[in-house]
């Protein structure tokens, strides 16, 4: 499966809609244009999954539950904290929905993933 089929999957099974479909392929655009990062289903599945259900729950009005501070202080010490924090940015500064914290630190969190699977091939 490819992210292309993924996000196929997420709408058929209407786990997401088709507005949130498009809004989650711009992002995997906008992760190549304007970042020069390619997201394939290896390296960028679980981003591009999260990504989608926070944007569901957030539509639904859903709230997920705060992820631990600990957990996250972990990812703070990763060379790649900074640059996951500005992707981040980036990214909730046009989707059309907006992200709460909680929702925006699982992102950082994925996205520091990312960079240190990309950084170590």
């Amino acid at each position: 499966m490819d992210l292309d089929e993924r996000l196929k999957v997420l709408v058929s099974g209407k786990v997401i809609t088709e507005d949130i479909e498009r809004t989650v392929r711009r992002v995997i655009e906008r992760f190549g244009s304007r970042w020069r990062i390619i997201l394939t289903e290896e390296n960028g599945s679980r981003m591009v999954t999260h990504l989608a259900m926070a944007l569901m729950r957030i539509w639904q009005k859903e709230e997920v539950s705060p992820l631990d501070e600990d957990h996250y202080s972990e990812f703070k010490s990763s060379g790649q904290f900074s640059r996951s924090v500005e992707i981040t940015g980036d990214i909730c500064g046009w989707t059309p929905l907006e992200l709460p914290e909680s929702e925006r630190q699982y992102l950082v969190i994925n996205i520091c993933l990312i960079l240190d699977d990309l950084n170590e091939g």
